[in-house]
Order: structure tokens, then C-alpha cells, then sequence
């Protein structure tokens, strides 16, 4: 009797490691979501990914309905990741976007990519890839300040003083934004 309940009890312990098994790996199969969304100060947000290792998060311009010209990227750890934030060139923004998870094969933190070894991430001989719509362009009162060289003063002492996400939102703002010449005039 112990030997059938040792066999018995064997047999089970084998089917529930097999049997849990590909729901563990399926945990990590490389995958991408990201939502209809505007740009907001020349950046997208991916909302979440999984990535069986280090790799980049790229934004594909549209070209006829595939992904076009790279327009953005930004480094992702192994594992799941959650609101990437990846700037994107404004000049090379189309009404459809593509979020495609890239290896980084190479140099470990230089984007390599399309004469490097960084390759798209495939899964069973699909790219991992997603599509996502553009519904608009915005900039808050933090971008504005953050891009353009006029203003480099004042957005130092706005990140010293820790404002940048209350600069970030979308509520309206009135800010009266000295230039670095006005800076540089005070006594």
C-alpha cells in the first residue's frame, strides 16, 4: 500500500509541475499594450509590456499601414513594465503609431537598431508589435518650458524647486515666465 500511494502521489505532484508550467512561462511571453492616446509634449505612453529580457520599447512612424520610420525609443528592463514614457520626434508623428518591443542584443544600453543586432522581438514568428491611434497633439505649460532654450533658467529652478508635475497637468495655468535674459537682469 505505501508503495501505490508513493507512486500515486508521484504522479500527481508530475501533473501539477506540468500542468503549471506553461502557466508560469506564459507569464513572461513578451507582449506590448498600448492605448489610443495624444502625444503629450512630443511623448507617448506605453502602458504596459512584458519582456523575457532587456530590450527597447520603439515607436514606429506609419508607412502604409506597417511600421515606418522609428521615431522614439527608450530602455526596458526584463520582466513586466508599466506607463513607459518614450519621446518621440514631433516631425515624424503620423495619425497611426506602432509600440514594438526590440531586443537589446548588443553594446547593453545603445540602441542598435536597424544596422545593429537590436531586432524586433517576435513570438511564434510574430513581431510584437501594437498599433495605437494619435487622437492629438498636446503641449502642457512644463513642456513648453522644458523646450524651448529661452527658458532654460526657469526650468532648472522649477525642477529645483520640485514643480515640474504641477506644471505637468492639464488644468489651465498662467505662468509669468521670466526668459534667462530676465534672469540674467535681476540684481
Amino acid at each position: 500500500m505505501p508503495k501505490r500511494t508513493y507512486v500515486l502521489s508521484s504522479v500527481l505532484i508530475l501533473l501539477a509541475v506540468l500542468g503549471i508550467a506553461p502557466a508560469v512561462l506564459a507569464q513572461f511571453t513578451p507582449d506590448v499594450f498600448v492605448v489610443d492616446q495624444p502625444v503629450i509634449d512630443n511623448t507617448v505612453n506605453v502602458t504596459r509590456l512584458t519582456s523575457s529580457g532587456p530590450g527597447w520599447v520603439v515607436i514606429h512612424a506609419d508607412a502604409d499601414g506597417a511600421p515606418g520610420p522609428v521615431i522614439g525609443y527608450t530602455a526596458v528592463p526584463g520582466g513586466i513594465a508599466a506607463n513607459i514614457k518614450v519621446e518621440v520626434d514631433p516631425a515624424g508623428l503620423t495619425d497611426t503609431l506602432f509600440a514594438m518591443l526590440h531586443e537589446d542584443a548588443g553594446e547593453v544600453g545603445t540602441y542598435e537598431f536597424p544596422d545593429g543586432p537590436d531586432v524586433p522581438v517576435s513570438v511564434r514568428d510574430k513581431v510584437v508589435v501594437k498599433p495605437f491611434q494619435v487622437t492629438g497633439n498636446e503641449q502642457t505649460v512644463r513642456g513648453i518650458v522644458l523646450s524651448d532654450p529661452q527658458f532654460s533658467t526657469l526650468a532648472a529652478a522649477v525642477d529645483a524647486a520640485g514643480l515640474g508635475d504641477a506644471l505637468a497637468g492639464s488644468d489651465e495655468t498662467t505662468l509669468f515666465a521670466p526668459t534667462n535674459d530676465a534672469f540674467a537682469d535681476i540684481p
